[in-house]
Protein backbone atom coordinates (compact mmCIF):
# COMPACT_ATOMS: atom_id res chain seq x y z
CA UNK A 1 0.00 0.00 0.00
CA UNK A 2 1.44 3.35 -1.02
CA UNK A 3 2.21 5.93 1.64
CA UNK A 4 0.01 8.95 1.64
CA UNK A 5 1.72 11.84 -0.05
CA UNK A 6 2.85 14.65 2.17
CA UNK A 7 0.93 17.74 1.63
CA UNK A 8 2.73 20.30 -0.47
CA UNK A 9 0.92 23.01 1.39
CA UNK A 10 3.01 25.60 3.14
CA UNK A 11 2.32 26.33 6.74
CA UNK A 12 0.28 29.45 7.22
CA UNK A 13 2.35 32.66 7.24
CA UNK A 14 2.82 34.17 10.61
CA UNK A 15 2.60 37.84 11.14
CA UNK A 16 6.11 39.08 10.37
CA UNK A 17 5.45 42.50 11.84
CA UNK A 18 5.55 40.90 15.30
CA UNK A 19 8.47 38.54 14.69
CA UNK A 20 10.96 41.19 13.56
CA UNK A 21 10.76 43.42 16.64
CA UNK A 22 10.90 40.37 18.89
CA UNK A 23 13.98 39.16 17.02
CA UNK A 24 15.61 42.58 17.34
CA UNK A 25 15.05 42.47 21.10
CA UNK A 26 16.11 38.85 21.47
CA UNK A 27 19.48 39.17 19.71
CA UNK A 28 21.05 41.68 22.15
CA UNK A 29 19.91 39.64 25.15
CA UNK A 30 21.29 36.46 23.59
CA UNK A 31 24.64 38.26 23.18
CA UNK A 32 24.59 39.41 26.79
CA UNK A 33 23.74 43.01 26.01
CA UNK A 34 20.80 45.14 26.95
CA UNK A 35 19.26 48.08 25.12
CA UNK A 36 21.03 50.40 27.57
CA UNK A 37 24.47 49.10 26.53
CA UNK A 38 25.98 52.53 25.73
CA UNK A 39 25.32 53.74 29.27
CA UNK A 40 26.57 50.48 30.74
CA UNK A 41 29.70 50.64 28.59
CA UNK A 42 30.57 53.95 30.29
CA UNK A 43 30.16 52.24 33.64
CA UNK A 44 26.87 53.91 34.47
CA UNK A 45 23.23 53.03 34.23
CA UNK A 46 22.15 56.64 33.88
CA UNK A 47 19.23 57.74 31.81
CA UNK A 48 19.60 61.47 32.37
CA UNK A 49 22.26 64.11 31.84
CA UNK A 50 22.18 65.08 35.52
CA UNK A 51 22.90 61.51 36.51
CA UNK A 52 25.79 61.32 34.00
CA UNK A 53 27.24 64.51 35.46
CA UNK A 54 26.99 63.22 39.05
CA UNK A 55 28.67 59.94 38.12
CA UNK A 56 31.46 61.74 36.26
CA UNK A 57 31.97 64.06 39.25
CA UNK A 58 32.35 61.06 41.56
CA UNK A 59 34.83 59.37 39.21
CA UNK A 60 36.91 62.53 38.74
CA UNK A 61 40.36 62.53 40.35
CA UNK A 62 43.91 63.67 39.68
CA UNK A 63 44.70 60.21 38.32
CA UNK A 64 41.50 59.88 36.28
CA UNK A 65 41.13 63.15 34.39
CA UNK A 66 38.76 62.00 31.62
CA UNK A 67 35.76 61.87 33.99
CA UNK A 68 36.68 65.42 35.10
CA UNK A 69 36.63 66.56 31.48
CA UNK A 70 33.36 64.70 30.84
CA UNK A 71 31.76 66.33 33.86
CA UNK A 72 32.91 69.79 32.72
CA UNK A 73 31.62 69.20 29.19
CA UNK A 74 28.23 68.10 30.50
CA UNK A 75 28.04 70.95 33.03
CA UNK A 76 28.82 73.70 30.50
CA UNK A 77 27.21 72.05 27.43
CA UNK A 78 30.35 71.92 25.29
CA UNK A 79 31.95 69.15 23.23
CA UNK A 80 33.64 66.45 25.30
CA UNK A 81 35.76 65.31 22.33
CA UNK A 82 37.04 68.83 21.73
CA UNK A 83 38.01 69.28 25.39
CA UNK A 84 39.84 65.94 25.45
CA UNK A 85 41.65 66.84 22.22
CA UNK A 86 42.82 70.17 23.69
CA UNK A 87 43.88 68.62 27.00
CA UNK A 88 45.88 65.94 25.16
CA UNK A 89 47.57 68.58 23.04
CA UNK A 90 48.27 71.00 25.91
CA UNK A 91 49.39 68.65 28.70
CA UNK A 92 49.12 65.04 27.52
CA UNK A 93 46.29 64.73 30.07
CA UNK A 94 48.66 65.50 32.96
CA UNK A 95 46.99 67.77 35.53
CA UNK A 96 50.39 68.64 37.03
CA UNK A 97 51.96 69.73 33.73
CA UNK A 98 53.78 73.06 33.75
CA UNK A 99 55.35 75.03 30.93
CA UNK A 100 56.71 78.42 31.89
CA UNK A 101 53.86 80.51 33.30
CA UNK A 102 51.25 77.94 32.21
CA UNK A 103 49.90 75.27 34.50
CA UNK A 104 47.51 72.36 34.70
CA UNK A 105 45.50 70.16 32.41
CA UNK A 106 44.63 72.91 29.93
CA UNK A 107 47.78 75.00 30.53
CA UNK A 108 46.16 78.16 31.85
CA UNK A 109 48.40 81.17 32.32
CA UNK A 110 48.26 81.50 36.10
CA UNK A 111 48.83 85.26 36.25
CA UNK A 112 46.45 85.99 33.39
CA UNK A 113 43.84 83.72 31.86
CA UNK A 114 43.20 81.67 35.01
CA UNK A 115 42.30 84.82 36.96
CA UNK A 116 39.56 85.73 34.48
CA UNK A 117 37.58 82.52 35.02
CA UNK A 118 34.94 81.97 37.71
CA UNK A 119 37.25 79.27 39.11
CA UNK A 120 40.16 81.67 39.81
CA UNK A 121 39.93 81.10 43.57
CA UNK A 122 40.52 77.37 43.05
CA UNK A 123 43.80 75.61 42.29
CA UNK A 124 44.72 75.42 38.59
CA UNK A 125 46.64 72.24 39.44
CA UNK A 126 43.40 70.34 40.20
CA UNK A 127 42.01 68.53 37.13
CA UNK A 128 38.44 69.21 38.24
CA UNK A 129 38.78 73.00 38.34
CA UNK A 130 41.02 73.23 35.30
CA UNK A 131 38.54 71.26 33.18
CA UNK A 132 35.57 73.29 34.44
CA UNK A 133 37.41 76.54 33.67
CA UNK A 134 38.28 75.36 30.15
CA UNK A 135 34.69 74.29 29.48
CA UNK A 136 33.44 77.65 30.81
CA UNK A 137 35.81 79.51 28.48
CA UNK A 138 34.43 77.60 25.51
CA UNK A 139 30.89 78.23 26.66
CA UNK A 140 31.41 82.00 26.75
CA UNK A 141 33.20 82.08 23.39
CA UNK A 142 36.80 82.18 24.54
CA UNK A 143 37.78 78.75 23.24
CA UNK A 144 40.19 80.20 20.69
CA UNK A 145 42.68 81.38 23.31
CA UNK A 146 44.59 78.07 23.25
CA UNK A 147 47.39 77.34 20.78
CA UNK A 148 45.97 73.83 20.32
CA UNK A 149 42.78 73.63 18.31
Amino acid sequence: MPMPRASARRPPRRNRSIRRPLLLLAVPFALGCTPAAPALARGTACESVRCDERVAAKQCSQKRVLPCIRRAAIHHHVSYAMLVRKARCESRLDPLAASGPHAGLFQFRISGTWGTTPYARRSPWRAKWNALAAAWMHKVGRGGEWSCR
